[in-house]
């Protein structure tokens, strides 16, 4: 009979004691750097891509429009818009004329004047907030609250707080 060596299992590890606790922390670190540095390179990677591609579109995108053209007129005599190759399609397609926004201060002053406009809040009193911080000046509606006490009661997981929703938008 030929008998298998015993080999003594090791014991199952389990985090008993702060060595433990320490060393399953420095893994989770550990993946957490790790995918940190795999991000940056991938973003770095994508921006390589990016640059190739633009350099490339500069250097034949005319010629490729030239051709893909041509070669409609040569096979289709024009009936056709798309021209299916092996690596991917050329294809035209007119685009809708439409209407571009060429000065901002010009359209916001009209679009305020027919009420066309929805103010952000949050952001103009984020603007309000800096501009006050650094010239020391209001924005044109704005006012400054005064400190106040806010008192509020906690229940488990939910919060009432007495001072209602209007603190956040103080």
């Amino acid at each position: 009979m030929n008998e298998q060596p015993t080999t003594a299992t090791p014991e199952a590890f389990h985090i008993t004691d702060e060595a433990g606790a320490n060393w399953y922390a420095r893994k989770l670190a550990g993946f957490e750097a790790e995918r940190a540095r795999v991000t940056a390179q991938a973003a770095k990677i994508k921006a390589q891509l990016d640059a190739d591609e633009k350099s490339l579109k500069d250097r034949f995108e005319a010629e490729a429009r030239e051709w893909a053209r041509a070669e409609l007129d040569r096979r289709y005599k024009g009936r056709r818009r798309s021209l299916a190759l092996l690596q991917g399609t050329f294809a035209f397609r007119a685009v809708p004329a439409t209407l571009r926004v060429d000065d901002v201060a010009a359209a916001l002053s009209t679009a305020a004047t027919l009420g066309a406009v929805k103010v952000d809040a949050a952001a103009y009193r984020a603007a309000a907030v800096e501009a006050q911080k650094t010239t020391g000046e209001l924005l044109p509606g704005v006012v400054i609250v005064p400190e106040r006490e806010s008192f509020g009661v906690t229940f488990g997981k939910d919060s009432h707080d007495s001072g209602g929703k209007e603190d956040a938008n103080q």
